[in-house]
């Protein structure tokens, strides 16, 4: 009997040993799935930061640019890129075309208020020393035309086109008046023409290359 007890004592440390390694063993891997989880919380909230980051420095852009097209008359409830994208090249264009004066003072603009604000657009003219002439509309078409008379010069038509398409006007034709009258003479009018409507819209670039209308 008594040899039996040394046995069973190894016997009974071995499972203690083995309980103990068991326990600690789990134990570790508790402590290393704690630290992962711990590890991706921190990067989860450092990636969520920078998320936040970025977003603000979008939205604080965004509502520059806005601003700044709403300058410049912009009126629609949706600028696409294309848009924003023509009417700051617009805005570039006559920046340098506002260092030359008008050839002729006594040219009137006449705009039927619909696409922009027209207001804005109006001191605008006036500032390029054009005499703007703000009337109701007439129609439900969308602005896309420019008509010009006989004392109108090319360049003239042009300052006024650009600051059209600044405010977001899509213009797909700039021409002179069918018939020359002495009261259209001095008239540049701003419309609709719904034949014009399949036409592409014009670019700053296409409009600037015009020689002569």
């Amino acid at each position: 009997k008594h040899s039996k007890k040394p046995i069973l004592l190894i016997l009974l440390l071995l499972i203690v040993c083995s309980a103990c390694a068991a326990i600690y063993s789990s134990l570790q891997s508790k402590k290393e799935h704690q630290t992962e989880l711990i590890e991706q919380n921190n990067a989860r909230s450092k990636l969520e930061k920078s998320y936040y980051l970025i977003d603000s420095s979008n939205r604080h852009l965004v509502s520059q640019l806005d601003t700044l097209i709403r300058g410049f008359g912009f009126n629609k409830s949706k600028m696409t890129i294309t848009d924003i994208d023509r009417s700051v090249k617009a805005d570039g264009v006559l920046r340098e075309l506002q260092t030359t004066s008008i050839t002729n003072k006594g040219i009137t603009v006449q705009y039927f208020r619909k696409d922009i604000d027209a207001d804005i657009v109006a001191q605008v003219l006036r500032n390029l020393g054009f005499n703007p002439l703000i009337e109701p509309p007439v129609n439900d078409y969308a602005t896309n035309a420019l008509w010009v008379g006989y004392k109108v010069t090319t360049e003239d038509a042009q300052k006024v086109a650009l600051s059209l398409v600044r405010a977001g006007v899509g213009l797909r034709l700039i021409a002179r008046f069918e018939v020359d009258e002495a009261a259209t003479a001095n008239l540049i009018q701003v419309g609709s023409d719904p034949n014009c409507i399949s036409k592409p819209i014009m670019t700053v670039s296409d409009i600037i290359k015009i020689k002569k209308i």
